[in-house]
């Protein structure tokens, strides 16, 4: 591998995170964003590593990992009351963040 380069393989095919120190051929660019339930960084690099795998790339190295912003779950009540003429509520609403993946990385083949 190259000067700090470090190589994880635990997923689909190699992850390195800097050049490798052998041959290899760059088979494209991935830029991948996943839904909420995979935004943890393993789980973000395993979805990567299975798509470089589905290309005929039998190695990646990740140039960057990230979160992204992907919209919101809102949810909210209200209660109220009648009596006679009149009428009385109270309400309550709450909005919370969703954020996915995001990740670029290059696709290589090793001999």
């Amino acid at each position: 591998m190259g000067s700090g380069a470090f190589v994880d393989n635990k997923y689909a095919v190699p992850v390195f995170y800097g050049a490798p120190n052998r041959q290899y051929v760059v088979l494209g660019y991935l830029s991948a964003e996943t839904a909420p339930v995979r935004s943890r960084r393993g789980a973000l690099i395993a979805f990567m590593a299975r798509r470089a795998q589905e290309v005929g790339g039998n190695g990646l190295i990740v140039l960057g990992t990230n979160r992204a912003y992907v919209g919101s779950v809102s949810s909210a009540s209200v209660s109220g009351n009648v009596y006679g003429q009149g009428f009385t509520a109270t309400g309550f609403g709450t909005s919370t963040p969703l954020f996915g993946g995001k990740g670029d990385a290059v696709v290589i083949r090793l001999p």
